[in-house]
C-alpha cells in the first residue's frame, strides 16, 4: 500500500536524479572534447605562426625571434593540452559510465539480486 502512494513522489525524484547524473557526465565529456579540440587548434596556430616568423626573419630579426619563441610555446602548450585531454577522456569517461551503470544496477535490482 505504501508503494502505491509513494510511487508518484519517488519516481519523479529518481528520474530527476538520473537525468541530472547523465547530464553532468555528458557535460564533462563535451568539455573534455572541447579542450582536446582547443589543444589541436593551439598546436596548428603555433605551427602557422612559426612558419610566418621564419618568413620575416630577414626583414625584422628581433621580431621574428620573438615570434619564433611565442609560436614554440604555443606548440608546446597545444601538445600538452591535447595529450592531457586525450589521456583524461580515455580514463575518466569509462570510469564515469561504469559508476553510473553500477548505480543504476543498484537502483533496479533488489537485495536478493533479482530485478524489480
Amino acid at each position: 500500500m505504501l508503494i502505491v502512494f509513494a510511487a508518484p513522489v519517488v519516481l519523479p525524484i529518481v528520474f530527476g536524479l538520473l537525468v541530472a547524473a547523465i547530464s553532468v557526465l555528458f557535460a564533462l565529456f563535451i568539455t573534455g572534447i572541447a579542450l582536446l579540440v582547443c589543444g589541436i587548434v593551439c598546436t596548428g596556430a603555433g605551427i602557422w605562426a612559426l612558419i610566418q616568423a621564419f618568413t620575416q626573419i630577414v626583414a625584422w630579426p628581433a621580431a621574428a625571434m620573438i615570434g619564433i619563441g611565442i609560436s614554440l610555446a604555443a606548440i608546446g602548450i597545444g601538445v600538452l593540452v591535447t595529450l592531457l585531454m586525450g589521456w583524461l577522456i580515455g580514463k575518466v569517461v569509462p570510469t564515469g559510465v561504469r559508476a553510473l551503470c553500477n548505480c543504476l544496477h543498484r537502483i533496479v535490482t533488489r537485495k536478493g539480486g533479482r530485478a524489480v
